[in-house]
């Protein structure tokens, strides 16, 4: 699931970009899209020992 989150920020990113240099990227667009980018990406970056822990399992 941690790799899926960061690829996720990845296309995010992307996606941000494509309409940046498209033209077509409206601030509250852009706002959406890199606070669910940072998320994904802290997230991701987690230590799994940490999230077992939060969770309390083994299933993380």
């Amino acid at each position: 699931m941690l790799l899926f989150l960061g690829d996720y920020r990845d296309s995010l990113d992307q996606g941000l970009l494509g309409h940046w240099r498209a033209g077509t990227l409206v601030l509250a667009q852009e706002h959406e899209t890199r606070g669910r980018s940072l998320l994904a990406g802290e997230i991701a970056g987690l230590d799994r020992d940490v999230l077992r822990t939060f969770y309390g399992g083994d299933d993380v």
